[in-house]
């Protein structure tokens, strides 16, 4: 009990709220005939549970703060389209569109950074970072895809005209480039151990369908990668 109990910090108790707030969210749109939106609101939880799952299955603990943004980011846009928050607050749009498209592109930076610091890929941190913005950009090409064929099949009003899209995905590239930025200083200036800890349980996902490596990583946790024969 106690142990569980040390486990608690902010970012959780904020993460189980947003995440209890979206599950109750589901019945209310069912009432009230918006199941469009309550299918999108089923979505969120399913996503934003991800890590719980993968922590209570596999034992994987993904970072916390990028556990949060996930859920903070999938609450604010589900709520932002029940309860028309786009159209009714100024900038609504254009910051969580910022901040999502950040989240996308952090995400992006630290699988390929993984796959980079175990010797899966070869690249230089530039690379990595480029990579970043690439990233960032075509997930959000893709978002604006899912938003054109939504208001083409399902009648919504997602893209209300081409200066909208145009400047949603300069958002997308700013967001990705700042990210990038961010994350190659961060890389650069952090000592390797303390980056272990925040790459392992991507390895440790990225890992998941070869036994022997997961079994290692799990067991052994982060200090796999600093094993003597591994060293330099």
């Amino acid at each position: 009990m106690l142990k569980y109990l040390k486990e608690i910090t902010l970012n959780s108790i904020i993460s189980f709220s947003l995440n209890f707030m979206l599950i109750i969210l589901v019945p209310y749109l069912m009432y009230a005939k918006q199941y469009l939106l309550a299918l999108s609101a089923l979505a969120a939880v399913i996503i934003s549970l991800t890590p719980a799952i993968l922590r209570r299955n596999y034992n994987i603990n993904m970072p916390l703060g990028i556990s949060f943004l996930v859920t903070l980011v999938l609450y604010l846009h589900t709520i932002g389209i029940s309860f028309r928050l786009y159209s009714r607050l100024p900038y609504y749009d254009v910051t969580l569109h910022i901040i999502g498209s950040m989240v996308v592109a952090l995400l992006g930076f630290a699988i390929v950074y993984t796959m980079h610091f175990t010797k899966k890929v070869s690249l230089s941190i530039p690379l990595i970072g480029l990579f970043t913005v690439i990233f960032a950009l075509a997930v959000g090409a893709l978002w604006e895809v899912g938003e054109f064929a939504a208001d083409q099949f399902l009648g919504t009003h997602a893209q209300p005209d081409n200066f909208d899209t145009m400047t949603d995905m300069i958002y997308d590239t700013v967001a990705g480039i700042i990210t990038a930025i961010a994350a190659m200083f961060y890389v650069n200036n952090t000592p390797k151990t303390k980056l272990s800890e925040i790459i392992h349980p991507f390895d440790m996902l990225l890992s998941i369908k070869n036994k022997e490596r997961f079994d290692k990583l799990s067991v052994r946790g982060h200090e796999t990668y600093f094993e003597r024969n591994e060293k330099g």
